[in-house]
C-alpha cells in the first residue's frame, strides 16, 4: 500500500533449519531471488523469495561456520560475494542464482565481540566497529578484494570509547569520509549513544571521534540500560535510533542530526557567460571556476556585488571579496543580483 497499511496476513513461509536469535535476513541483487538468513551459532541459510512473497518450498543451502554467540552483520561485497560478521570473525563467501553457498575465506583476529562491518562505498575497503577484551570501543579498516579475498592485517585503528563499551548495534555510512555507530556503553556501560568518525578510502581512520551524542542517559531512568539501539537513516541530513530500556515494554524511536559536508562549495563549478546565480532562473556553468573557494577572483570592470537595485558598488583591482586573496574585476558582471553575470573562463567566485 502507498499509505503504509500492512496487509495483516503472511503471503508465503518457510522455516530455517537453523535458530535466527539474533539474526539478520538479506536479501541479494541476484537473479533467482535469493536471500540470505544469517542464523544463530555461525549458520548461513539460502532461500528464494520473489517479488510477489513466493518463498520456496525450502531451504537452498546451508554453510555451518560453527561460530558461537551472537552473530553481527552480514553485507555485500560486490556481485555475488558476501561478508558475514561474529564476535572476532568475519567470514566471506559467495552466493550463486541457484542459492548454492561457496565459503571463500576467513578470518579470526582475536578476543573481541559485538562486531559490525561497514564497506566504504566504491573500494575494497572496509570498517568494523567492535568491543575488546578490556571493554572498550574501537573502529579498524581493513580490505576485501571484490571476490572476497581478506587482508589479514588492519590499516588503521581508533578507540572509539574508552570508559566502557557494553553493545553495537549499528554502523553506518553517513556519506563522504563520515561514518556513524550507535552503542551502549559509557561510564556505567548503561547509556545508549552516537559516535561519528571520519575514514578515507584508504583506509585511514581519523584521529579522534568527531562527535558523541547521548541519547539515553540510565541516571534518567533509575538507572535502567539502554538496550538494542538501531539506528537508520531517514533523509537528508536525518537519523533516526530505536530502542527499549531495560524492565520496559516500551520502545522509543528518537531522530537527530549529523551534519556530513557535501563538498559541494568546495567542488570546481564551471561558468559560461550569460549565467544566473542565487537566483531563480537557470545557471549555466562550464569549466574550471570554483565557487565559494579562497583562490583569487578575476572577473570584468564596474562589477556589481550585493546590488539590490539600491546603488552601484564599482570594483578596482586588488579589490577583496569575503576572502583574504585579491579580487580582480571588469566590466558589467552583476553577482547576487538578479541581473545577468557575465563571466570569462577561470573565474573564481
Amino acid at each position: 500500500s502507498t499509505t503504509g497499511v500492512i496487509t495483516e496476513s503472511f503471503i508465503d513461509t518457510v522455516s530455517t533449519g537453523a535458530r535466527i536469535v539474533y539474526g539478520e535476513l538479506f536479501h541479494t541483487a541476484n537473479a533467482g531471488d535469493i536471500g540470505i538468513a544469517q542464523c544463530y551459532a555461525g549458520v548461513l541459510e539460502s532461500f528464494s523469495c520473489d517479488v510477489d512473497g513466493n518463498i520456496g518450498a525450502a531451504i537452498l543451502d546451508t554453510e555451518d561456520y560453527g561460530h558461537a554467540g551472537d552473530p553481527g552483520n552480514l553485507i555485500a561485497i560486490d556481485g555475488n560475494y558476501y561478508v558475514a560478521c561474529y564476535a572476532d570473525s568475519i567470514e566471506t563467501f559467495s552466493v550463486d542464482v541457484s542459492g548454492a553457498i561457496v565459503a571463500v575465506d576467513s578470518w579470526d583476529w582475536g578476543s573481541e565481540s559485538k562486531t559490525k562491518i561497514v564497506k566504504v562505498p566504491g573500494t575494497t575497503t572496509y570498517i568494523i566497529a567492535v568491543k575488546n577484551a578490556d571493554t572498550f570501543g574501537y573502529i579498524r579498516s581493513f580490505t576485501i578484494s571484490n571476490t572476497g579475498v581478506i587482508t589479514k592485517s588492519f590499516i588503521d585503528n581508533l578507540k572509539f570509547e574508552s570508559t566502557k563499551c557494553s553493545d553495537i548495534i549499528s554502523l553506518i555510512h553517513c556519506g563522504g569520509d563520515y561514518f556513524a555507530i550507535s552503542a551502549v556503553g559509557g561510564t556505567d556501560g548503561f547509556n545508549g549513544l552516537i559516535y561519528t568518525f571520519e575514514c578515507d578510502t584508504s583506509g585511514n581512520i581519523g584521529a579522534a571521534v568527531l562527535d558523541t551524542m547521548v541519547f539515553y542517559d540510565h541516571d534518567d531512568y533509575a538507572g535502567k540500560y539502554c538496550s538494542t539501539p538501531f539506528m537508520t537513516y531517514i533523509q537528508d541530513d536525518v537519523y533516526a535510533v530505536v530502542h527499549y530500556r531495560q524492565s520496559s515494554y516500551d520502545g522509543w524511536v528518537k531522530s537527530f542530526t549529523i551534519e556530513v559536508p557535501t563538498g559541494a562549495i568546495e567542488e570546481t563549478a564551471t561558468f559560461n557567460s550569460d549565467s544566473h546565480l542565487w537566483d531563480t532562473e537557470t545557471a549555466t556553468f562550464s569549466s574550471d571556476s570554483n565557487v565559494y573557494d579562497e583562490d583569487t577572483e578575476t572577473f570584468s570592470s564596474d562589477s556589481h556585488l550585493y546590488a539590490e537595485g539600491i546603488e552601484t558598488t564599482t570594483f578596482n583591482s586588488d579589490s577583496h571579496i569575503w576572502d583574504t586573496e585579491t579580487a580582480t574585476f571588469n566590466s558589467d558582471s552583476h553577482l547576487w543580483d538578479t541581473e545577468t553575470a557575465t563571466f570569462n573562463s577561470n573565474s573564481h567566485l
